[in-house]
């Protein structure tokens, strides 16, 4: 016959149960944390400081040449998320008929060696979108740039092929 099964002793119980209970946690702890939600993302553009979107169609980005140029020259350019249309505190309304909701894509900010700052947004309109028959273009606009900073020296350009551009222009003083 085999052998007896002896009783496991108090102290050999005490050591399954400490190495059960590590069994289970080390796989937890060595788990990865889960990540806070991003921040919510400042936006840029015809949209005010601080000012939460609730509702945006994306605009694929588009190359903007003048960008590249700027950087040769030795502009610092950084990728900065911008807004398109107009909203409840900014309006744009030549921009109405054309796009329903604010079109939402990255653009570039650009501080050239001279102090010059440029925003450009440069983006493909989503479809479906009404476009119009001939470029609509809108001056003066209010622009909100990185840093706080705000212009009025912006020019808007939706043309009939759904290119949407926003330009926003600060000089040094």
């Amino acid at each position: 016959m085999g052998a007896a099964m002896t009783p496991l002793r108090p102290r050999r119980l005490a050591g399954l149960a400490l190495v059960a209970t590590l069994a289970l946690a080390i796989p937890a702890a060595l788990a990865p944390a889960e990540e806070a939600p991003p921040p919510a993302e400042e936006l840029f553009g015809t949209v005010e400081p601080g000012e939460t979107l609730v509702e945006s169609d994306w605009g694929s980005p588009l190359p903007e040449p003048s960008v590249e140029e700027a950087r040769a020259e030795g502009a610092t350019v950084t990728r900065r998320p911008c807004i398109i249309r107009d909203r409840p505190t900014i309006e744009v309304p030549q921009l109405r008929p054309y796009l329903s909701r604010p079109v939402r894509t990255s653009g570039n900010f650009v501080i050239t060696p001279s102090g010059n700052v440029h925003f450009v947004c440069h983006a493909s309109v989503p479809s479906p979108a009404r476009l119009p028959s001939e470029a609509v273009v809108v001056d003066g606009a209010p622009c909100f740039l990185p840093n706080r900073r705000r212009t009025n020296d912006s020019h808007i350009v939706l043309t009939p092929s759904g290119r949407l551009t926003l330009t926003c222009h600060v000089t040094p003083a």
